[in-house]
């Protein structure tokens, strides 16, 4: 049987899941909301390796936007690190929201991310 080592991969002391566990750096912290991603992968080495990548490229994303924006990044980079930081929020990232306060917090998070690299007299 083979044993693989992931990144961020160890088995929960008490019920033994392999659990992604990752800390985020101090300066991120208030931009993302979290000082640590937490997620049960399963309770096998296969199992989990499923899991792993599609939650690891989330979480990648999330970091990425929450240290340099979208600024400089392709169309389809752009959608994908606004995607993970709309589905980690509990928001629809395919539509426009479900009501009125998401819409009022897609608004306010956009303003956020774009906010720093905006011109505000000329909107670019």
């Amino acid at each position: 049987m083979w044993k693989v080592t992931v990144k961020y991969v160890s088995p929960a002391p008490k019920s033994g899941n392999l659990t992604y566990r990752r800390r985020v750096p101090e300066v991120l912290q208030a931009r993302i909301g979290k000082t640590e991603f937490i997620k049960v992968l399963g309770k096998t080495q296969a199992d989990a390796l499923l899991v792993y990548g599609p939650y690891h490229n989330h979480i990648e994303h999330l970091i990425a936007l929450a240290k340099g924006g979208v600024t400089g990044l392709s169309p389809a980079e752009q959608r994908d690190r606004l995607t993970a930081l709309l589905t980690e929020r509990g928001a629809n990232p395919y539509s426009a929201g479900r009501d009125d306060n998401e819409r009022t917090w897609r608004g306010e998070a956009a303003e956020q991310l774009v906010g720093r690299y905006q011109d505000h007299t000329t909107g670019e």
